[in-house]
């Protein structure tokens, strides 16, 4: 098991990344099939996924359970190898983040996500996301992974970073759900998507 708070907190401490907000969990990492990655965490009085009974967690619950996926916590997603997590570890939103933060964000992602040997999807959750994986597949492989395109034209598309297949979708969290609940709808059938693949690979 490893406890991915104190395991990210050692890389941020030599990466001089401070004032962070990390996963507080435990995981089987090996057991890890799926990665959820959601634009940024919430502000610190909201909490964060794991944080118990938040905001955040009651989101990402009621998106799964929509999808007909019942859980009561996000912690019983784990043992569906289902993780959680935010490319921006402090609280921002698209167009206030500046490049240089959201850059080192993605290194720190890159060694969150190199924590899980047995990937199979990513679905990345809103436009901060997307360019934080692609800040992520252009420095390993030259090139960005997911193109400059609205969303709902990615979500058209196969797409995959190796073995990998990349589920492009909306932020998990924020006030646009309310606003546009046609999001609701989209998040709901990428989930769907996200366990017939894990389904057929067991």
């Amino acid at each position: 098991m490893t406890w991915i708070k104190e395991t990210l907190q050692t890389y941020c401490d030599s990466k001089d990344l401070p004032d962070v907000r990390l996963p507080d969990v435990e995981v089987d990492t090996g057991s890890i099939r799926a990665v959820l990655i959601n634009d940024t965490v919430a502000d610190k009085e909201a909490g964060d996924f794991y944080d118990g009974d938040t905001g955040p967690a009651r989101a990402l619950i009621a998106h799964f359970n929509r999808a007909g996926i019942k859980v009561r916590t996000p912690k019983d997603l784990l043992f569906m190898g289902i993780y959680v997590t935010n490319a921006l570890k402090v609280p921002g939103k698209k167009g206030t983040v500046e490049k240089s933060v959201l850059k080192s964000h993605a290194f720190l992602l890159n060694h969150e996500l190199a924590l899980f040997d047995n990937l199979e999807v990513i679905m990345v959750n809103g436009r901060l996301a997307i360019s934080a994986l692609n800040h992520i597949t252009r420095e390993l492989s030259g090139e960005k992974i997911l193109p400059d395109e609205p969303i709902y034209l990615m979500r058209r598309k196969t797409i995959r970073y190796g073995d990998i297949r990349i589920l492009p979708s909306y932020a998990l969290t924020g006030a646009n759900l309310a606003i546009d609940k046609s999001r609701l709808t989209m998040i709901r059938a990428d989930i769907e998507t996200l366990m017939r693949l894990l389904s057929k690979n067991p």
